[in-house]
């Protein structure tokens, strides 16, 4: 889908929230970490956009310097709009505010591709980090649950330890026969005090390769249609 300047302004519009992708190296070599901040669009005049930081940005406020480019995801109605943009300049003022130029955009797609489909298998995860501090303490240390409902962008994961939105961490399942694991981040943490499990945590998939979904895929393919409407998070 190809956006004109006169449609990417109705699609930004002011008091929108929206999440900002940045990419930095860590350890000290070639291995990325890739950094969600939620923001606010403050304003989009004259072909330059004025966001407000959410307070969890506060940490990652050197990394947004002016001259880099960065990743911006919105949904408006049942889209979901990816943007690519450049940084030209940043600010406190009444919290962190950066301003970028035009964004152009690189993708649309449907919000929800396609329904999460209730599938229950046992689940093993390990917690890795959460915003800017790795988890090196817990690395040895496993989570265990069950899938509640599974797309190949994300799952639903039952289990009994209250996972903070934010926490990236390591899903590991058997589909089909065939072992999955998978990155992850934490986008909701629910209480369920009525079923086995106390908490209902929706995931989402960080860059699931090829493989991995389309054996998902296939997987939900084959209970599908027994549930229509799927469950979503």
């Amino acid at each position: 889908m190809q956006l004109n300047p006169e449609d990417i302004a109705r699609v930004l519009q002011p008091g929108q929230r929206l999440e900002l992708i940045l990419n930095r190296h860590v350890d000290s070599g070639n291995r990325m970490e890739r950094i969600t901040v939620p923001a606010r669009i403050l304003s989009f005049e004259a072909g330059v956009i004025k966001l407000l930081l959410a307070e969890e940005g506060r940490p990652w406020f050197s990394l947004f310097r002016p001259g880099r480019l960065l990743t911006i995801q919105t949904g408006r109605s049942n889209s979901l709009f990816t943007f690519k943009s450049k940084i030209i300049g940043r600010e406190v003022l009444d919290g962190v505010q950066i301003t970028l130029e035009s964004p152009r955009i690189l993708a649309s797609a449907e919000r929800r591709q396609r329904p999460r489909v209730p599938i229950m298998v046992p689940v093993v995860y390990r917690l890795l980090s959460f915003r800017d501090k790795k988890l090196q303490h817990l690395a040895e240390k496993i989570g265990t649950g069950a899938s509640g409902d599974l797309n190949n962008q994300g799952i639903t994961l039952l289990t009994d330890l209250q996972l903070p939105v934010g926490m990236t961490i390591l899903v590991e399942f058997n589909l089909e026969g065939e072992a999955v694991s998978l990155l992850g981040v934490v986008r909701r943490t629910r209480s369920e005090k009525k079923k086995p499990y106390a908490y209902s945590v929706g995931v989402q998939f960080l860059e699931p390769g090829f493989e991995h979904q389309e054996m998902i895929l296939r997987a939900i393919n084959k209970v599908g249609e027994r549930f229509k409407g799927g469950i979503t998070i």
